[in-house]
């Protein structure tokens, strides 16, 4: 269902342990984007790998263009 997040605090906790990672690319958590239109629709959490480098990652949290990446690697 639609969550209305635009100008409220949030909190997303989660777990998980990948054994492996199917591509070089960005490899997505979760997405939601209940529509396309008006200021930040959409929020979207990967683990987004750095250039050259297919066997770690960085979790990246985006909220339209409002993203974030973590420091520590996956």
């Amino acid at each position: 269902p639609y969550i209305p997040l635009a100008n409220r605090s949030f909190t997303i906790d989660g777990w998980f342990y990948p054994t492996s990672f199917p591509g070089s690319g960005d490899n997505t958590i979760v997405g939601s984007c209940p529509n396309t239109s008006g200021t930040n629709p959409c929020l979207h959490i990967v683990l987004r790998h750095p250039s050259g480098s297919p066997t770690t990652a960085k979790l990246h949290l985006g909220f339209y263009g409002d993203d974030v990446d973590s420091n520590t690697t996956v």
